[in-house]
């Protein structure tokens, strides 16, 4: 079973003083790939450090979780999750691509480069569910989560996927579709 999960961007509302301020803000969020109930997903390796072009030292991880520490780390944000139907073929690809990422990161995460939803298509075309793609139009085409999430929502309708809906903590505002 493979999932795409996304965490929406947001912002603490002012009531809410001690809410953490989180990376990208309204355009930021967060985007997961789920295999077989384990995570991958591509992210700045030291946060601290930010990068606005590629470098050859990347400062990048493909990150790989568990189910439980998914769950706990998301459990007050909002979701959006879709179930891909992959062939069989496409979906051992898919595990070997991701765990060749989480072993030897491909590219530097950078403002403009790639980031999650940008490594996200271009892995998805890579097993062929989109178009063959770049890493540089993939970085063109889905520069933030949103962009990817709204794509992959009208295949999801179309093809009539299944689709999860997690509302996020009172205490944010969370960016809308």
């Amino acid at each position: 079973m493979v999932n795409i999960h996304f965490r929406y961007g947001s912002k603490p509302l002012k009531d809410f003083p001690e809410e953490k301020k989180v990376f990208g803000g309204m355009l930021g969020g967060h985007v997961f790939i789920e295999i077989n109930n384990t995570f991958y997903g591509f992210e700045r390796k030291d946060e601290k450090l930010f990068h606005l072009f590629p470098r050859k030292k990347y400062n990048a991880v493909f990150k790989k979780e568990t189910l439980e520490h998914f769950n706990h780390f998301e459990k007050s944000n909002q979701l959006l999750s879709i179930e891909l139907k992959l062939k069989p073929h496409q979906e051992l690809k898919l595990l070997s691509l991701v765990e060749a990422y989480h072993k030897k990161v491909p590219y530097d995460y950078a403002l403009f480069g790639m980031r999650c939803a940008a490594s996200t298509y271009h892995i998805l075309s890579q097993i062929e569910f989109f178009p063959k793609s770049s890493k540089l139009k993939s970085f063109i085409l889905m520069p933030y989560p949103k962009f990817l999430r709204k794509k992959l929502l009208k295949i999801a309708r179309k093809s009539h996927l299944k689709i999860k809906t997690q509302f996020g903590s009172e205490t944010r505002e969370w960016e809308t579709d």
